[in-house]
């Protein structure tokens, strides 16, 4: 785990662009153990409260990991080898940056993930768009990332 995290360090909190299947599209890198630690802060904000605080505190609070999983691990076997660490998430697609209410957005345009069953050293990469998967790379390394210079 600690070499994927290396692969993307230079990359987080940066606008990025990829190419896949020849369109280039916006990305946004996720620190997905940020993620899961973040959303157990999260969870624990619910301890104690009624049915009826829980869902105010949900419409008023924000979950990275719950909206990935909404919007773009919306296939129950998706999840699964998510959840089993058989995949890792690393990227969305269709946003430089989560907006201010994170990763809730109607136009994505799919999530990039590590495919650890396969490799865990040098994982393929896997696209998913729709409930659909897609092998893209072989490894990191294939990649089309560019960083968008910033025009201020």
């Amino acid at each position: 785990m600690e070499n994927l995290k290396k692969l993307l360090e230079n990359y987080l909190g940066k606008d990025l662009e990829i190419e896949i299947d020849g369109e280039v599209q916006s990305c946004s890198m996720l620190d997905w153990n940020q993620i899961i630690l973040d959303n157990d802060e999260w969870a624990k904000g619910m301890e104690g409260m009624t049915d009826q605080e829980k869902d105010a505190y949900c419409n008023h609070s924000v979950s990275d990991f719950a909206t990935i999983y909404q919007y773009f691990l919306d296939e129950e076997e998706f999840e699964l080898k998510v959840d089993n660490k058989q995949w890792i998430p690393f990227a969305v697609l269709g946003m430089y940056k989560p907006h201010i209410h994170g990763y809730a957005e109607m136009n994505h345009n799919g999530m990039l993930l590590f495919d650890l069953e396969e490799d865990a050293e040098n994982p393929p990469i896997i696209y998913i768009l729709d409930g659909e998967q897609q092998l893209i790379a072989t490894d990191f390394s294939e990649l089309s990332l560019e960083e968008i210079a910033d025009n201020d």
